[in-house]
This record gives structure tokens, sequence and C-alpha cells, in this order.
């Protein structure tokens, strides 16, 4: 079936030529064969949804020559359901160049690209000099660069392998080296998901997010303990999922959140306020 997503691993057949003649930068060499058509769907939903970014995506890529290149987590994520082209809410953006989240005084506009990098915030800096509109970097203490370019704003996060205390509010923020201990680190199997910006193109999904997503399922990466206690503001983030993505709650998940409620005593009010 034409114009679904490349990925690293399966059986694979030659993608429509036409689809990827839409835009010449943006190659669709090789599918996964699926007897599921939900999932072809949300491939296809996917190719749709990256061919009309594909000029954001190529001046990115190119920018970062030399690096690995990911569109990552929420945009992945959207792209298959979708929702990539939606503006998002003020509360779920970034913070522009002065710190505001609010769309009125945000002249950058509501659509927002998540991306991961092995480059360091700043070699991402010296590089995207020519390419942003603006920049800020309000989260480059988390790795995080932040810039405006063709009306989408784009956070640019280098590789992380976090590490937790589990008695302080925040992380131990630590850059990796690999997309594959980052993916590891992310909240939920629907967020840790990877497409490459580089030649390959390729689709990366080590703990079936995209089988997770396509059955409205919630789960973690790891051991839903494990990820909760790590940082407990997940659960909340979990529950606006619900709502929000229209998912359902893995057992395991929905037991370890209704055993460790307690430790949300452990997140800052501000950090509540600001995932509500």
């Amino acid at each position: 079936m034409p114009g679904v997503l490349p990925v690293r691993r399966g059986r694979s057949r030659s993608i429509d030529p036409d689809r990827s003649a839409e835009h010449p930068g943006l190659p669709w060499p090789v599918v996964a064969e699926t007897n599921n058509p939900q999932i072809s769907a949300a491939q296809r939903r996917a190719v749709s949804e990256l061919v009309a970014i594909a000029p954001v995506l190529d001046d990115l890529a190119a920018a970062l020559n030399g690096y690995e290149v990911h569109l990552v987590g929420g945009s992945v994520r959207d792209a298959l359901l979708g929702r990539l082209l939606l503006p998002r809410t003020a509360a779920h953006r970034l913070a522009g160049p002065g710190g505001s989240s609010s769309a009125a005084q945000d002249p950058y506009g509501a659509l927002d690209l998540d991306v991961t990098t092995n480059a360091r915030p700043a070699d991402v800096l010296r590089l995207v000099e020519g390419l942003a509109e603006a920049v800020w970097t309000t989260g480059i203490e988390f790795g995080t660069v932040g810039i405006a370019h063709r009306g989408w704003r784009i956070e640019i996060t280098t590789y992380r392998a976090d590490t937790y205390d589990r008695t302080s509010r925040n992380p131990d923020v630590r850059f990796g080296t690999s997309l594959a201990a980052d993916l590891a680190r992310r909240d939920f199997t629907i967020n840790a998901m990877a497409f490459s910006l580089g030649p390959d193109r390729t689709f990366t999904d080590p703990y079936g997010g995209l089988a997770d997503l396509v059955d409205r399922r919630l789960r973690t990466p790891s051991a839903p303990e494990d990820s909760l206690a790590d940082d407990p503001l997940r659960m909340m983030r979990a529950v606006r999922f619900v709502s929000q993505l229209d998912v359902t709650l893995d057992p395991a998940l929905l037991a370890a959140i209704t055993g460790m409620s307690a430790e949300l005593a452990r997140i800052t009010p501000e950090r509540l306020q600001a995932e509500l």
C-alpha cells in the first residue's frame, strides 16, 4: 500500500514513486508490510502531514548537517494521528523569546515541532544562526534551543540520558549520545517514536508506540512504577492524555498511578499548573 512510513525492521517494499516526487528532498524508500489497516491508515496520515512540512524539515536537516536529527515525541505521535498541522493550545507550546506562552502575545504561531539531536546546545545555536527567524534559550539548561522558522516553533533538544534520585523534584539532566537512550527515558510509548531527518528517513519505534496509538492504549516504555517514580508528574500527563487523545490507561499503568498518587507531593505547584 503506497504512502506509509519507512521503518527500521520488518519486511519492506517500494513505495509509490508519485508520493516521493511531491518533494524531491523527502524520499520514502521502503515501508513495513502490515495486515493492520489502522496502522496503514496512520502511516498514510503521517506521510501526508510530513510531506506538507517538507521544506521545514529539509531546512533543519541541512542546518544540522553532519549530526543525527530526528523528529520525535509529540510531533511523530500527532503526525500519525493527523493532528500535526493543527495549532496547539498555548499551555502546551514553547515559551517564546519573551518567555510567554500566551497565544495573544506570540507572533510565531502555534505550530510546534519537537526535534532531538546528538548536537550539543552550543553547536545548535551556532548552526541555526542563519536559519532561525528568532531564537530563545529559556530551556538551554535542559539541552533545548527554541527557534522560529517558516511559521513553526521548533524545539531542538540534545539527546538526554537523565538520572533521578527520586527525592528531588527535577531530573539530573545529562546529555546522551544515542537515540535509543533518549527514547528509553520518555514518558509513554506513544511519545517514544522518532523519524529521522537524515537521508534514510527511517521510523524508529522500539517500544511499540504505533501499535499502542492505534489501539488507543497508554503505556510506559519501562515498568510504570519506575517511570512514575522518576517523574510523578507523568500521572497528571496520563490523565490529560486520556482526555485529549481518547486513550485508555494500560492496566499496569492504572494500578501504578492508583498506588503512587502520594508521590505527586514532590511536584511543585508551578509544574502541576503548567501540565494542566
